[in-house]
Formats: structure tokens, sequence, C-alpha cells
């Protein structure tokens, strides 16, 4: 975005204390010219943050709704603090609904890459599965876009960016099976109804394993790209869903790796950076080998690695070092039902 690079701007944020057990709320100071950023307690108005450069966060990351993660706290981006970070971050983050039915549903990497191809991020993914009165509140004004959704799981997806609305219906124009808001007014209505909790995410299925793309992946847009090769391996997407993981989530689901792999700490971390995206596979032809499958599609843990012995793995195609990596999977069929139970059941 082209813009004074002197410029500072000014976020409402909160973080949930979780020794105390109580939200805090702070102003959050990011300053373009360096990439540094500053914390103002909200009710003190003291500084609680001396400015200094924040590695990880970026302009980029900073917009309603976001979570970022200053020096181990995470913060959800609640406002703009002041009418010039308004001015200029309103027009940029405008939001629309996508929509991707049960019939198109091996398409949803290519509509993933459309939307990245169009500047638009994703804040929200969900797999859903529609009453035929959830589907009419979704769509009051178009029965046959109600019956198509709730025919079948529903995947459901927020995105943000200028003009959001206008671009993702340019950008599904003539696609069969993929559908947007008409406006900004219906987007909202639609991210309130799917996204607020009341509509209930698809089931799993026993024989999944759990593919897990990671924060940085989902920000460089790489999202789509590893959707789309997951499908074209055979899997089946069955579940789904985007979740912003505190430290203390991201350990407990990491837990079992702790004192085994020397990376375990790092990844939590990698983990608490943002939102990430959770999917359950199954492989369409063997189902009951969807776990062993997905290990080898994602190949070794360090892209290096994977890169020499499987080039095509996700590893080696979207990581970027151990740490960052691209995607966690399941590693033993009898902890798929642990890992899918932990996001699709136990997260809120």
């Amino acid at each position: 975005m082209p813009g004074d690079t002197d410029a500072r701007y000014a976020f409402d944020t909160e973080w949930y204390d979780e020794v105390a057990c109580l939200k805090r709320h702070f102003s959050l100071l990011y300053f373009e010219s360096d990439g540094s950023v500053e914390m103002i307690d909200s009710k003190t108005r003291r500084t609680f943050l001396k400015r200094c450069v924040c590695p990880g966060v970026t302009l980029s990351d900073l917009h309603v709704g976001s979570t970022v993660t200053v020096y181990a706290r995470q913060l959800k981006v609640l406002g703009y603090a002041d009418a010039v970070t308004g001015r200029r971050f309103e027009p940029v983050s405008e939001r629309t609904v996508a929509f991707v039915t049960t019939e198109a549903r091996a398409l949803l990497g290519e509509a993933l890459e459309l939307a990245a191809a169009a500047s638009l991020a994703v804040s929200e993914l969900r797999v859903l599965s529609l009453s035929p009165s959830q589907a009419s509140s979704l769509f009051p004004h178009d029965s046959r876009a109600a019956a198509r959704a709730c025919a079948g799981p529903l995947v459901a997806i927020e995105l943000k960016g200028a003009r959001a609305v206008s671009a993702w219906r340019a950008a599904i124009a003539g696609r069969a099976g993929a559908e947007g808001s008409a406006d900004g007014a219906e987007a909202a209505a639609q991210a309130k109804l799917l996204f607020g909790g009341s509509a209930p995410l698809a089931r799993c299925d026993p024989r999944g394993g759990l593919l897990l793309v990671k924060p940085h992946a989902v920000r460089g847009g790489r999202l789509g790209g590893i959707v789309r090769d997951v499908v074209a391996a055979g899997f089946e997407l069955v579940a789904g869903r985007s979740a912003a993981l505190s430290r203390v989530n991201a350990s407990e689901f990491l837990e079992v790796y702790q004192g085994v792999s020397p990376e375990a700490r790092e990844w939590a971390e990698e983990l608490s950076q943002g939102g990430c995206v959770a999917l359950q596979l199954v492989l369409t032809a063997e189902p009951q080998r969807s776990v062993a499958a997905l290990r080898e599609l994602c190949g070794a843990h360090d892209p290096a690695v994977a890169e020499r012995i499987h080039p095509k793995s996700l590893r080696a195609r979207y990581g970027e070092d151990k740490v960052r990596n691209g995607v966690h999977c399941t590693d033993l069929p009898e902890d798929a039902p642990l890992e899918a139970e932990y996001f699709f059941s136990l997260l809120p």
C-alpha cells in the first residue's frame, strides 16, 4: 500500500491475561518508517512497551479482527484508535463472504488462489453443515442458493481487502459452485450467522488425518496451493476451520513433541503467531490409509531434506525452514481422532 513512510498508525487491541484471567486493552502503535511498535495501556495511558522493532508484525497483519503476537502477548485488533488510521485502513479492509458448495469442493484450492490473486486475505474459513432454515437465513432472497447451501457441507470463507465484494465476484464470474456476498451489509449479516458460533461445523470422519496450515503459509497466500495439491493427491476435504491459537493452546496441541523434537517449542511459537487453518482429509481411494498417505504427502519436517527426498511434497514446496515448514500433519493413526477433537470440538 502506498503511503507516508514516516506515518504512525494506532489500533485498539485486547490481550487476555491468562494469569489474572482478565482482558487488558492497549493502544498498539505501528511506525511505518522502521516497522517498530509501541504499546500504551488504554486504562492508565502509561507506556506498557517502549517503541521497538517486533519481528513478525507487519502492517499487512494489522486489520480489524486480526491477531498479532507482540513479544509473547497475543493481541486481537478490535478497531482503529484514531481517524488517520481509520481513513488509511477502512478502504482496504472491506470484507465479503465467499462460498464453495459441495459439488465444487474439489475446486476450493483454485478458489483460494483466485482470492490471493485478487489481494484478498482469508480471515475466517469453516466447513459447515447448515439446516434448511439456516440456509434460508443466509440467502433470504435466493432460494436456489439456499438449496445449494444445505445440500451438503458448505465451505464459507471471510475475505478482506480493497473492494472485497466486487473483487471476489469478478474473480468467480462464470464459475459454478462459487458464490459471494452481494454487498457489504449482506457480508456482515452472513459473517455473523456463519462465524458467530451458531452454524455447526461439518462432522469429522474417524479415518481422516489432520492437516494444519501454519500461520506463515496462510499469511503468505499459500493456502490455495496447498489445498489444490492435497485434492490433486486424491484427498477429500471432510471438515475444516480457521483458528487463532494462544501459546497455551499451541503448546497443548504439540505436547507430544516436547522432549522429542528440538523444534517443538519453536513450532508452538509459530502456531501462535496468527491464524492457521485446520483441515481434516480422507484419502478417497483408501480411507484407512489416510493418515499414512497424508504424512507422505507432507514430506520431511525439514523443507531442505524434503526437497531432496520428495521435491513435490508440501513442505518442500511451501516450507521455509524447520520451524516455518508450511504444515503440520497427523503422524500416527491413533492420534488422528485426538487431533480432530482438539480443533473441531474443544477449541471455541
